[in-house]
């Protein structure tokens, strides 16, 4: 089966033109006034409304229903540091689930630098694209992504357990899903230590043992992990 995806899937993704991804407009765009509501002089009221009132945005353009999917590269679901061309398929992958399963407009972006300040500015400097975003990057760029936006480093890290990386890491550890779908050899020091970053445990606590997570239409509704310290023995259930 392995074998057969690394075959077809490229096609799939090449045919009938390349890519996952695609834009089309909501609106008819077949007359010259469609055109000039469209684009200009049509813009004037609505840029107007959106800046005395920046809420106005949602009735007027389709940021309320777009996720921005960004990453850096560094932490592709079965893959690891692919670098940030290199993800893109990936991110288009997530992208068209966010379309498929809850009608929620997603596009890619990937950012070309591993330095977790120019990636927080970079993500921040988006905000006013899309209503939300769905970080791919490693979780302490997570963390110092949301404190720059003023949120405690506690609050982050409950924030990020309710990111789809963190579900699916601790997906693949618990061997719930087929990685080797992904290509993914049989080291999971990578995804461990994503859990890790994020899954409160008392100190000392250095080692994942294993790890579950109850996954719903409506997200990660229970997480479970069993850490250890070095002494085998010495063993604490965590349940976030």
């Amino acid at each position: 089966m392995i074998a057969d995806f690394r075959q077809t899937a490229p096609d799939y993704h090449r045919h009938p033109q390349p890519g996952k991804l695609g834009i089309r407009t909501t609106k008819r765009m077949e007359t010259q006034r469609d055109l000039a509501f469209a684009y200009s002089p049509g813009v004037a009221a609505p840029c107007e409304a959106i800046a005395a009132d920046p809420r106005a945005a949602r009735d007027y353009t389709a940021r309320g229903n777009l996720v921005g999917v960004i990453t850096n590269g560094t932490a592709v679901l079965g893959l690891g540091n692919v670098g940030p061309l290199a993800s893109k398929p990936a991110m288009e992958g997530k992208s068209v689930l966010f379309k498929k399963f809850a009608g929620i407009g997603a596009f890619d972006i990937e950012g070309d630098t591993s330095d977790v300040a120019r990636f927080c500015d970079a993500v921040a400097l988006l905000e006013p694209s899309c209503d939300s975003e769905s970080l791919t990057v490693l979780p302490d760029r997570c963390v110092a992504l949301v404190e720059r936006r003023g949120v405690p480093p506690t609050a982050a890290r409950r924030r990020l357990r309710q990111q789809p990386t963190v579900a699916e890491a601790m997906l693949l550890k618990a061997g719930l899903v087929d990685a080797a779908l992904c290509g993914t050899p049989a080291d999971w020091s990578q995804e461990t230590r994503l859990a890790l970053d994020i899954i409160p445990r008392t100190e000392g606590i250095t080692r994942v043992s294993s790890l579950t997570a109850l996954i719903t239409s409506r997200g990660v509704m229970n997480m479970t992990a069993l850490v250890v310290t070095e002494s085998a023995s010495d063993r604490k259930g965590i349940h976030p």
